[in-house]
């Protein structure tokens, strides 16, 4: 069987030299690690539960982490509290939704 042959100079100049193609795959690697992540979008529960398994999601904006923990325990939500601060963003929207609903509020320093 014929031995494999080495590409012709012309066509070796046309690939990527082995630290080139390591250096961008390092850069786009380093550059994905900087960017925050996306933000998903917000929710609205229909109010699909009974009336008596409902309760009232505030408007976490500009509570501390404290006060919106206290809110959230006495309305019977559950939270995922994102960095320290000020309430800046919130997974569900205010309104109805069902007792137990996990909601993601995210702080940042005021």
């Amino acid at each position: 069987a014929p031995a494999a042959r080495a590409p012709a100079p012309e066509e070796a100049a046309d690939l990527p030299a082995a630290d080139d193609t390591d250096e961008a795959n390092d850069m786009a690697l380093a550059g994905a690690a900087e960017s925050p992540p996306r933000p998903r979008p917000a929710v609205r529960y229909e109010a699909l539960a009974g009336e008596d398994d409902l309760t009232t999601v505030p408007d976490f904006g500009g509570l501390s982490v404290g006060q919106a923990l206290q809110v959230a325990r006495d309305r019977g939500l559950r939270l995922d509290v994102r960095g320290s601060g000020r309430g800046r963003s919130q997974s569900v929207l205010p309104g109805r939704a069902p007792r137990g609903t996990r909601i993601q509020v995210t702080f940042a320093p005021p």
